[in-house]
């Protein structure tokens, strides 16, 4: 079938799908009931930071000889790569949006452009997407050569499902007659079916699964026909899309068609027996090590390092031997400081072992806890797992020992967190009664603190259309492991979006809420009115049983899997916490009550006195810390009655922090130790 053709039938049935919608949405809007919902993303940021200082188009690449190969494997890499592909427009090469891929990584194609914004010429009907096109290849075989070209295929993933019309193609150049051709088509027909198209033999074949957004599934086409077989040949992927407009709130309008591929590969010699890819490579995200948290403020680590990994420790490999034969393959691991801790590199060999053809292992090798401790505000550590297949030094093997590893940064600063950092849907409340609803994520703090504020990440909906909805931050107590009574609020607060990998919004509250050590509290916001938020929603990290929302009654847990990307924020003082930051309004509901103290002289040369604030008792604390402004700890006196001695302390502006006898904080005040 003629791809103009097959496109616009596709359009067909989906208008008449979307007026079907329409209609019914007409007669069920008035009983629709609030909910809470997921969809999909209007935006990819990461691509808009990429390719601002990136051209989306590169040199042109000719004379490639086979093989060719390209698995997305590359560690850091977010774009194809440019020694293999002349036009990467806006595809996306990630680790988190498919699922189970057969390698590392992934290029996805979706409807955004360079800029990570929806295409301009986006709109209900269908429209050419994302493209990825090779360089000139060097292809004079004859078809006794058996020229093939493969490739893993997914649909949706963690995105959005691909409706009948939004299709993805490959097509080939054909250097004697200058025309591109479709050559190969897939089209998701229904929930469970996906119909293939191969264009040069006029088959289609249908997969049914009812796992089909969740499954990689793999092409072969052969390359036989005379005017492919010559120099200059090429061949591209691109993905058909279009955005869903909502009749009566914008804000859930999504553009979020999802298409996945993995290890693209043509070579030759690649017939119906022997359609293998002579490689052995790690499949899928790498475990995380932290057994609660994603992260957590620096400061608390040492009162919950215990908390946080296990021990022992289990490292794991997955990897599939893609039709290499049996091979052995072994297995190594790293782990180490990259700043602010006291960790040693420590290396580990699991050995080596025999992997058959066609088969996958999975690898759980246990190693004794990595202690290190945190002496600032920030550090990080690296595990880094990998395996050892050959020493073969071609080009084509040292394409492939990209997928050979794995590599996690666990980065401690600020915050508590469960989500990874990247969102693959957006959350929020929807239906006529959301605007009494209200959501909260658990949290337990590890060491009295205070509580300033909160990191949010809010997705753009089309046209910014969330960006007008208020909505109020709120902190609870824990009630029987459901949000209690609420202690703190502030209005004000409404979408702010960044245009940088550094996604989240800072929100100051204009109270510190303090918070002892061990105490669960509930972060979250309530609704002002109808709109959906539209806050960001990672799929790959999965706390659902931390995450509730109430619309009026009573609290429920969140259906869905995955964590909200919501983050409380805690340092010592206003003046730590993120300059970049929106301030909310000061119309706190409630707040607790916090014991003030004087301390004086202030400049001090030597003793610093420390009294109750109103009545002139001597303060009595457990120890009176005192930290730079860097948030270097720089002193501890314990056992504190009235007074301290700074005589010996460099002269500077210090803040300090007092510890009650019940092991609770003290607001945080400033000194300035003048020197003698």
């Amino acid at each position: 079938m003629h791809l103009v053709y097959f496109v616009m039938l596709k359009t067909f049935e989906k208008y008449i799908q979307f007026g079907m919608l329409i209609l019914a949405f007409a007669f069920s809007i008035l009983d629709a009931k609030a909910q809470e919902i997921l969809m999909g993303l209007n935006e990819n940021i990461n691509v808009h930071h990429q390719t601002t200082t990136k051209s989306l188009k590169t040199k042109s690449l000719s004379n490639l000889e086979l093989p060719f190969v390209d698995d997305f494997s590359k560690l850091g890499q977010l774009t194809p790569n440019p020694k293999l592909w002349t036009e990467n427009r806006s595809v996306y090469v990630n680790i988190s949006y498919a699922i189970n891929p057969p390698t590392v990584g992934v290029a996805t194609f979706d409807p955004f452009d360079g800029k990570g914004k929806v295409y301009d010429r986006a709109a209900n009907s269908v429209f050419a997407a994302d493209t990825l096109t090779s360089g000139s290849i060097r292809l004079n075989y004859s078809p006794a050569d058996s020229v093939g070209l493969s490739f893993y295929f997914q649909p949706k993933g963690y995105g959005d499902m691909p409706e009948s019309a939004d299709i993805l193609i490959v097509e080939f150049y054909s250097p004697s007659d200058n025309i591109w051709s479709t050559v190969w088509s897939a089209s998701v027909v229904a929930d469970n079916k996906i119909e293939v198209s191969n264009h040069l033999t006029n088959t289609t074949s249908v997969i049914e699964d009812d796992s089909i957004g969740f499954r990689f599934f793999r092409s072969n086409i052969k390359i036989e026909d005379s005017k492919y077989l010559m120099n200059d040949f090429s061949f591209r992927f691109i993905n058909y899309a279009s955005i869903n407009i909502h009749p009566s709130f914008p804000g859930r309008s999504t553009a979020s068609d999802h298409w996945h591929i993995d290890f693209v590969y043509l070579d030759k010699n690649r017939t119906e027996n022997n359609p293998n890819i002579p490689d052995i490579a790690l499949s899928g995200i790498p475990k995380r090590l932290t057994t609660n948290y994603e992260t957590i403020p620096a400061r608390h680590f040492e009162f919950a390092k215990a908390d946080l990994f296990d021990n022992p420790m289990n490292l794991e490999l997955n990897y599939t031997n893609f039709g290499w034969g049996t091979r052995s393959v072994t297995r190594n691991f790293r782990l180490r400081s990259l700043y602010g801790t006291s960790g040693r590199t420590l290396s580990y060999s699991a050995g080596a072992e025999n992997i058959p053809d066609g088969s996958t292992i999975n690898l759980s090798y246990a190693i004794p806890r990595y202690e290190f401790s945190i002496a600032g505000d920030s550090a990080a550590i690296e595990v880094l797992s990998w395996i050892v297949t050959d020493n073969e030094p071609s080009d084509f093997r040292a394409a492939l020992r990209y997928n050979d590893t794995n590599r996690i940064v666990y980065e401690f600063k600020d915050c508590y967190a469960y989500d990874d950092g990247t969102a693959e849907n957006g959350y929020g409340l929807f239906g006529n009664g959301s605007s009494m609803g209200k959501v909260a994520v658990k949290f337990r703090t590890y060491m009295t603190d205070s509580l300033r504020g909160v990191y949010m990440y809010f997705n753009r909906a089309v046209n910014d259309a969330n960006a007008n909805h208020k909505f109020v931050i709120a902190v609870w107590t824990d009630a029987a492991g459901v949000p209690g009574e609420l202690i703190h609020s502030e209005t004000g607060g409404s979408p702010v979006f960044r245009d940088s990998l550094n996604k989240y919004v800072a929100y100051k509250f204009a109270k510190p809420v303090y918070l002892p050590e061990g105490e669960t509290f509930y972060v979250g916001w309530l609704q002002t009115d109808d709109g959906f938020l539209n806050i960001g929603f990672d799929r790959n990290r999965n706390s659902k049983r931390n995450t509730f929302y109430s619309l009026g009654q009573a609290w429920e847990p969140s259906v869905f899997d995955g964590s909200l990307m919501i983050r409380p924020i805690f340092c010592l003082a206003d003046s730590q916490f993120p300059p970049d930051h929106v301030t909310l309004d000061n119309n706190d509901v409630t707040n607790r009550n916090i014991r003030t103290f004087k301390a004086y002289p202030n400049p001090a040369r030597g003793i610093v006195y420390l009294e109750e604030e109103g009545d002139g008792v001597p303060l009595i604390s457990l120890k009176i810390e005192l930290y730079a402004l860097s948030g270097e700890l720089v002193k501890v006196f314990e056992n504190v009655s009235g007074n301290i001695d700074v005589t010996n302390i460099t002269s500077g502006i210090y803040l300090m922090r007092v510890w009650n006898a019940d092991r609770t904080i003290r607001e945080v005040k400033k000194i300035i130790v003048a020197g003698q």
